[in-house]
């Protein structure tokens, strides 16, 4: 678009040069025109620089669940196994986990960042129950009034695709796919959400 305005101008220039029209008035016009240009050149690199907006497949679709969904899962664990761990252990244990975006964004880039230097593929997170010790504290970042309770820790994982033989009946065999997930050693998990009970929540 700028390099046409360019063009233009300089047409311009050349046809009222032609004509002797007044000449100070085509500078004036060409000036205008490689100023144009320029301002164009300098927006479009600054605009080059700017970061792209993050993209996502919509594979993440199909895990979406709907309020009513999770109302009646929790409703369940509520009635369920909550009443049996409130029981046993004599406190409302922790049922709630929170993390901020920022900390699970910056730890699924982590993860992308130093998985993809090691070669790892197919790479996810496992969530897995766990719970702090009663007598101490395991570490300088966990809140001390967590002792007892139980929490859930992140842990990175790898998997790989296997093929084998299955025979099905008679001679004949077919070729089947089948996924082994492992936890990677090398790569750090992620702890110390807001737990509640203790803290609000239901």
């Amino acid at each position: 678009m700028f390099f046409l305005i360019f063009c233009s101008g300089v047409m311009l220039l050349l046809c009222m040069l032609i004509q002797k029209t007044n000449i100070m008035k085509a500078k004036f016009f060409l000036l205008g025109s490689l100023f144009t240009l320029l301002l164009g050149v300098v927006l479009s690199s600054c605009l080059s620089r700017l970061p792209k907006e993050t993209t996502f497949t919509s594979v993440y679709k199909d895990h979406l669940i709907s309020k009513e969904l999770m109302t009646v899962m929790k409703d369940e664990y509520s009635k369920g196994n909550y009443q049996i761990i409130t029981k046993n252990k004599g406190l409302k244990d922790s049922r709630e986990y929170w993390y901020s975006l920022e900390v699970l964004e910056g730890y699924i880039n982590y993860l992308k960042t130093e998985g993809s230097k090691r070669g790892y593929k197919n790479m996810g997170v496992k969530i897995v129950m766990g719970e702090y010790p009663k007598d101490r504290v395991i570490d300088k970042r966990q809140k001390p009034e967590y002792k007892g309770y139980q929490n859930v820790f992140l842990v990175p994982t790898s998997s790989s695709e296997f093929k084998n033989r299955s025979v099905k009946g008679g001679n004949n065999e077919e070729d089947y796919v089948f996924s082994v997930s492992e936890d990677i050693e090398d790569l750090q998990g992620l702890d110390f959400s807001q737990l509640a009970p203790p803290g609000t929540g239901n």
